[in-house]
């Protein structure tokens, strides 16, 4: 359930598309629980919702102004939820969303402060990838639980990836635990992918979470998994509060300042 398992999804989506050969990614970045702990307040009904969730997933404004007006009495909460409509754009957005959803319910900061540190992230790994925030995105609402996101290539009208969190969705089979993925439209990849070889099979080698680790170590222990994986190997990053694979028999260590290959 960490922050550090959404980074690694999203990075995951975006290297595969990298490996595609789309070289131009827009990532999509949201968080479904803003609108539900807005929504949660207003105490609508489901028709109510239902009308509102519409308006804002078109972005009609003159209906969201009418599913407002007509469900939601409260004037601050109104305004709250008509700025949501407005708040997408470059990470300004993020601090824009602080100042105007400061009266929302405590998850609504959470929701912001988990959007700052994981984009914060991958604008570190990946400074070449564009990330667009859309608070008002609100694709898979009744399936994902948190933070949801998308990839957009040039060329192609819809995301190419998308995804996100969604925590004990296997709840009914008896398995209620966190989740996070995405998927990708493998027949629009064929149009971007270059002709490749298979990399060399070769032992797995395991790269420790970066939590606790200063900035300067965090970021050459990921240019270290970037290297690796570009020279074939298979690198698996580990996460927060978890053990090493059995099957890792090489890991990745700091060794007087730098990252280097050692037995496990």
């Amino acid at each position: 359930a960490s922050l550090s398992s959404n980074t690694e999804i999203i990075c995951l989506m975006l290297e595969t598309l990298k490996c595609a050969g789309i070289s131009r990614i827009t990532l999509d970045l949201g968080h479904v629980g803003i609108f539900r702990s807005l929504v949660e307040q207003a105490n609508l009904d489901e028709e109510a919702k239902r009308t509102l969730f519409d308006a804002l997933q078109r972005k009609a404004s003159t209906d969201i102004e009418q599913a407002i007006d007509s469900s939601i009495a409260d004037p601050a909460l109104a305004q709250m939820i008509r700025e949501l409509s407005q708040l997408n754009g470059d990470r300004s957005v993020l601090e824009r969303a602080k100042i105007q959803l400061a009266k929302a319910p405590g998850l609504v900061a959470q929701a912001l402060e988990e959007l700052t540190k994981v984009s914060d992230c991958i604008a570190m790994r990946m400074p070449e990838v564009n990330i667009y925030f859309d608070l008002c995105e609100l694709r898979g609402y009744h399936y994902h639980t948190g933070l949801v996101f998308a990839a957009l290539a040039p060329g192609h009208g819809q995301a190419i990836a998308n995804g996100g969190r969604y925590d004990d969705i296997g709840k009914v089979f008896g398995r209620a635990r966190p989740a996070t993925g995405f998927n990708t439209d493998l027949k629009a990849l064929l149009r971007y992918l270059p002709e490749t070889t298979l990399p060399r099979r070769s032992e797995y080698i395991y790269a420790p979470a970066d939590d606790g680790l200063t900035v300067q170590h965090s970021q050459s222990l990921w240019l270290a998994i970037q290297q690796l994986r570009a020279d074939g190997e298979q690198v698996i990053c580990g996460l927060s509060s978890q053990g090493q694979p059995a099957d890792c028999q090489r890991c990745l260590v700091l060794k007087d300042g730098q990252w280097v290959v050692s037995s496990c």
